[in-house]
């Protein structure tokens, strides 16, 4: 049974009106009208709520309920505004039927009597005192648990409860009340609980198999059936403004079955599966800060953005931009919440564990503590390094505590009865979002709440004659649904289409006209070096790359936060002209004109639209609404992709050389997509729509986001059409590692790149007082600790908080850590905000341990106090010292710089993983590349931490991240395409994966940090870039615009669908056998059935990849030989040998693939390998049981 406590208002002169709580059978839907405000409800605690009437209502403490006793919680009762209609099966039933029990307390001032009056049609009473008296005379709670009801004094029979209650049931139910009216046997309330539940399973089970049952629904017109030779009559306001009366055939397109003459209403087909938007119960969300609480209480249609808005409202002096949120599941440390992912992951785990309520923590962090960089909208949590950073790493994994409750077939499944019949994670959360609403008043105009940002792809072919441009159509086709509806972007390169601002009806409404392909809610993403060059190996041979006019020609593009141009990495000395090919521009804006542009930085685009329709005008003393970049993110990546050589270039000494890009020569062309709210699909669209037209070679993504589809992902629809135009589009793998099936951007013409360590180290040193010396790694730069010796504490012992071992904002005691040295444990916050803690609390200085999650990576921060941070063992190590001394001592020793660390490459712990859960055929990440410690510019607008109370300011900055990686590989691919320009894109990857290396030069593996263990195919993709190599692979896996369109033929897209991707009609072959296993990538990925745990099976799986190799080199004969680490698979190759006699030439070549039965969730790996003795040509294998 869901308990909820409903309580009316009740005006001035009534000392102790009746409290009536309703108890509500779990099966049945709760949902609450509302006058006008915000309100909210409590079962646990005390809170203090805003009411409708603008006063704020303390509440009182009562009885303990068996519920709260459960809970060990007592609770307060709200002062709520909301009326509650109960429901069986979407019919309203009267709130006096329900099962009220009563308890004595006082209410305050109510609402005024003509708002009461139209609030309560059951009883019209003028006023609040004649209602709650007439209540009272009428009805007593007794005894909730036999649930009997109480007239003037005396028991009502069951008897006349079950009738009375049957009378209520709505039109729908009239069998099953005339059912019960005719049981000679009399029904008690328990057995009639029991009947509805099972009437209604009944009835949700038709539903889904395509019956269609006529319910009462608000705002639905209910058809009353007559003889077929007499006129249909409607009950209710007669026909809606456009409907035909039966005189005009409908010309519109069935949203159903997709045909035109009829509606969806009128179809005969079997209706489409819309999924549920209903869910059993409801979650409370119980928000604390200083000492304040506010619950609100969630059921349907509730973003992120709005549930931040509504809370810091509530609470004096706080926005959106300055809290900080995270969230409590039982039995795990604290979840960061900082974008619609980690919303939408909180209410999938509240489902999962069955909560009913869930603890949410404000913590203030400054004007910009919102800003999160460097996670894909994963399951994973963010532990930053700043400001969001942009090292990414796991507090607690999500996706682990998810994988407890979902299965995985290719695709990862989430439970049915969670989001209506949804069954992909990646679909859950694209559907989810609109399957939450506050239970409080709009917080907004009525209208503005219910709508959001969709992105329409219209099928351009069919623009009727009557139009001239396409503009127009698309205009007119907006009005049709929307007078006051305008379009926010129209794109014409990437889509064909328009981004605008609907309800969820009037979206519906647009879809189903003729010459619109899809309407699709917009996704949110989030964002996700000069010892690299050397690393690469790139000072050795300077002379194989150009430094021609070639590299000055290749036009880099980068989608992220802004530039700040006047770094020395934007000098344009000894750059000739812009391209002529090149058609952007320099926009102006806040702190920005077209001036700051030059030879090297070439244009600079905005794009705000979606983000401000979203989020809401730009605060622009937060930051800049032009290209300007307030945030360092976007100026990182592209000076790692194309920053020109800066000679002296450190972050306070650390790092000292030579800064450059990969292509130091190229021109760079940015587009600020990326805000302090996040990323938007309708904006990023637009930018690459605005980049393709200005001429790009390379665009750069280091972000990403959702798990949709293909054709429903911004970022893959706006890369296919880039690829169609030749330009190569690479993106960030995610920081959501090591979590399985963690990955974003899957499309397979994008370049998705993981991230590694550099050779490079920055130790510093913890000595203890018992003479033992432990490694960790710092950036800080300032005053040194005393001489001496200083007193060591653990901060789990100096708080009173029971995560004070993560030093959050207000945790520490100051008189216990005040000239000492602290240990934290990682996890919950952002390292940097760790030792911000830490000084505001008197300490002299800390040391940051590793959690199991991070184990030995070691990420380096520029700390505002001496720190350092360790690794797990070194972590235990020292936390045994400190548990087992009686005067623990300690002091941090900082060394500098250090080169030449091996072993090195390692895949970093944050970089997303495989297998690819949207195409298992298909290995992802394509390939690894430096990520941690890199150092590039940086904005000046903020210090290296990213911290509101960091003030200092620098030109370079250390930063890691998938995000950091990504541009090191569109710099590389700028370089190859420059150094071979009659390569296609396709090759160019091809060459930069085939040449990946996977092996230290003593032949052992490359290790993964998460584990110490060999990397695999999953973790590195085809391995770690090797410019040198690409430049002569000998062999490519070549790939054109038809290839993909097969791709997705074999991938059962429809042709509309297709149409989104492809913006053309493409009608898939139907003689033609369209095969995965075909596509001419240049990795194999190999999904196999595994066997359950206690089950064996004999049966022996045989697949056939065929694969087809394009010589770029000299003539030559190749030989293929295999190496696989299972034995549970044969690999044979047909034929073993390829002869190549001219350049360009193609050879084919199949591989079969024979597996014996392995248990779920087993990986293997291994690779192909052909060779002429000079070129060696590898592809990497990965094998997964699922």
């Amino acid at each position: 049974m869901l308990e909820r406590d409903v309580v009316s208002h009740a005006r001035a002169g009534v000392e102790r009106p009746i409290e009536r709580d309703f108890r509500l059978s779990s099966t049945f839907d709760c949902f609450a009208e509302r006058s006008s405000g915000p309100s909210v409800i409590s079962d646990y605690w005390p809170v203090t709520v805003l009411n409708p009437w603008g006063r704020a209502s303390e509440t009182s403490e009562r009885s303990r309920s068996p519920l709260e006793r459960r809970n060990g919680r007592s609770s307060g009762q709200t002062i709520s505004t909301c009326n509650f209609v109960f429901r069986f099966g979407g019919a309203a039933l009267d709130p006096a039927w329900a099962l009220p029990r009563t308890r004595q307390r006082a209410l305050p001032p109510g609402p005024p009597q003509a708002d009461l009056a139209a609030r309560s049609p059951i009883y019209p009473l003028k006023s609040a005192k004649e209602l709650w008296d007439s209540l009272k005379k009428k009805y007593k709670t007794e005894d909730t648990g036999t649930k009997k009801f109480v007239v003037e004094g005396m028991s009502l029979s069951e008897s006349f409860q079950v009738p009375a209650l049957a009378e209520k049931l709505p039109p729908a139910w009239k069998d099953f009340e005339n059912y019960l009216k005719h049981k000679r046997k009399e029904m008690t309330m328990d057995e009639l609980i029991v009947r509805l539940r099972i009437k209604e399973d009944n009835r949700k089970a038709k539903k889904r198999n395509g019956k269609n049952l006529i319910e009462s629904k608000a705002n639905v017109v209910e058809q009353v059936h007559k003889p077929h030779n007499k006129k249909r009559k409607f009950i209710g306001d007669g026909p809606k403004q456009g409907d035909n009366n039966g005189n005009t055939k409908f010309k519109g397109k069935c949203y159903n079955c997709g045909k035109t003459g009829h509606r969806a209403s009128d179809c005969r087909c079997p209706k489409k599966d819309r999924g549920s938007t209903r869910m059993g119960d409801c979650i409370m969300l119980l928000c604390s800060y200083d000492n304040k609480n506010v619950a609100v209480v969630v059921c349907a249609d509730l973003t992120f953005s709005r549930f931040t808005t509504h809370v810091c409202e509530r609470f004096d002096g706080l926005t959106p931009t300055s809290v900080s949120l995270s969230f409590k599941i039982p039995g795990y440390n604290n979840f960061k919440m900082e974008s619609e992912a980690d919303f939408q992951n909180m209410l999938c785990l509240a489902r999962s564990f069955r909560l009913d309520h869930i603890d949410v923590d404000i913590i203030v962090c400054g004007a910009s503590c919102g800003v999160k960089r460097g996670r894909s909208l994963t399951h994973g949590h963010d532990d930053t390094g700043g400001d969001g950073g942009e090292m990414v790493t796991n507090i607690d994994k999500e996706a682990d505590l998810l994988s407890n409750f979902c299965q995985h077939a290719g695709k990862v499944l989430l439970s049915a009865d969670w989001a209506g019949g949804i069954t992909h994670i990646e679909q859950c959360f694209e559907a989810v979002l609109g399957f939450f609403h506050l239970s409080t008043a709009s917080m907004e105009k009525k209208n503005d709440v219910q709508k959001r940002t969709y992105i329409v792809h219209m099928a351009k072919s069919q623009m009727p004659a009557s139009f001239v441009e396409h503009t127009q159509w698309y205009d007119s086709s907006l009005k049709s649904v929307s007078d006051s509806a305008e379009m926010l972007y129209t794109y014409n390169t990437v889509v064909h289409g328009f981004s605008t601002r609907l309800t969820v009806e009037e979206s519906q409404t647009l879809e189903s006209q003729p010459g619109i392909l899809s309407v699709f809610p917009e996704t949110k993403y989030e964002l996700h070096t000069t010892r690299t060059p050397k690393f690469l190996g790139l000072d050795k041979t300077p002379n194989l790359f150009p430094e021609s006019d070639s590299m000055t020609e290749i036009i880099v593009g980068v989608l992220d936060t802004g530039v700040w141009p006047e770094i020395r990495s934007f000098d344009d000395t000894g750059l000739g002209p812009v391209p002529s090919k090149w058609k952007g521009t320099c926009e102006s804006g806040t702190n920005f004109t077209a001036s700051n542009c030059n030879r090297k930085l070439i244009g600079a685009r905005f794009f705000s639209k979606g983000y401000e329709a979203a989020v809401g005008p730009i605060d622009k003393s937060q930051e800049s609404k032009s290209p300007r970049d307030d945030d360092g993110h976007g100026t990182h990546t592209s000076t790692t992709a194309a920053g020109s050589v800066v000679v002296g270039a450190s972050l306070f000494g650390y790092a000292s050389g030579s800064a450059r890009g990969m292509a130091s020569r190229a021109r760079l062309a940015i587009y600020k997509v990326c805000w302090i709210g996040g990323c938007f699909a309708s904006d990023i669209l637009a930018a690459m729509d605005k980049a393709v037209e200005d001429n790009v070679n390379v665009l750069s993504l280091s972000l990403g986001g959702g798990f949709n589809d293909y054709f429903r992902d911004a970022i893959a629809i706006g890369a296919f059409a880039a690829m169609e135009k030749g330009i190569l589009v690479s993106c960030s793998a995610g920081n959501s590692g090591p979590a399985q099936y963690s990955l974003a951007n899957l499309a397979p013409w994008i370049t998705t790149v993981g991230a590694g360590t550099l050779d490079r180290n920055f130790p510093a040193y913890v000595s203890l007082g018992n003479g033992l010396n432990y490694s960790g790694v710092s950036l800080y730069k300032g005053a040194s600790l005393p001489n001496m010796m200083l007193p060591f504490v653990y901060a789990g012992n100096a708080s009173n908080d029971t995560n004070g071992n993560l030093c959050t904002t207000g945790t520490l005691i100051p008189k216990k850590i005040s000239g000492k040295i602290v240990l934290c444990d990682r996890g919950g916050n952002a390292r940097v905000e760790k030792g911000a803690v830490v000084k505001a609390a008197g300490g002299a200085g800390m040391v940051l341990a590793n959690m199991a999650d991070n184990g030995e990576e070691l990420v380096a921060d520029a700390h505002l106090l001496p720190a350092t941070a360790v690794g797990q063992k070194a972590g235990d190590k020292i936390k045994k010292y400190l548990f087992s001394d009686p005067n623990p001592m300690a002091t941090i020793l900082f060394e500098g710089t250090k080169v030449g660390i091996e072993p090195s490459p390692v895949v970093a712990a944050f970089s997303s993983r495989g297998p690819n859960f949207l195409t298992p055929e298909i290995l992802k990440p394509d390939l690894m590349a430096p990520g941690v410690n890199i150092i590039a510019g940086w904005t000046g607008s903020k210090g290296p931490t990213g911290l509101p109370i960091d003030t200092r300011r620098v030109e370079f900055n250390i930063v890691s991240g998938t995000s950091m990686s990504c541009p090191h590989v569109s710099g590389l691919a700028a370089m190859l395409m420059a150094a071979k320009p009659e390569w296609s894109i396709a090759a160019v990857r091809s060459a930069l994966m085939t040449t990946a290396y996977t092996t230290y030069k003593n032949g052992h593996s490359i290790l993964d940090v998460s584990t110490g263990k060999p990397s695999t195919p999953f973790d590195h993709g085809a391995g770690h870039v090797d410019p040198i190599s690409a430049l002569n692979p000998g062999l490519v896996y070549d790939l054109d615009v038809n290839d993909y369109l097969g791709f997705l033929c074999a991938s059962n897209y429809t042709k509309p669908q297709i149409y989104i991707l492809a913006r053309k009609n493409f009608t898939c072959d139907p003689t033609n056998k369209y095969s995965l296993t075909d596509f001419n990538y240049p990795s194999f990925s190999v999904p196999l059935l595994g066997t359950q745990v206690g089950r064996r099976s004999g049966r022996t799986t045989v697949v056939k990849y065929s694969r087809t190799l394009t010589n770029v080199g000299s003539p030559a004969t190749y030989n293929v030989s295999v190496s696989l680490k299972s034995k549970s698979v044969m690999v044979s190759v047909d034929p073993v040998s390829l002869s190549f006699s001219q350049l360009n030439e193609k050879k084919t070549y199949t591989v079969t693939f024979t597996a014996g039965p392995r248990p779920t969730n087993t990986f293997s790996s291994g690779r192909i390998i052909w060779s002429d003795g000079e070129h060696v040509v590898k592809s990497p294998i990965a094998i997964s049981w699922t």
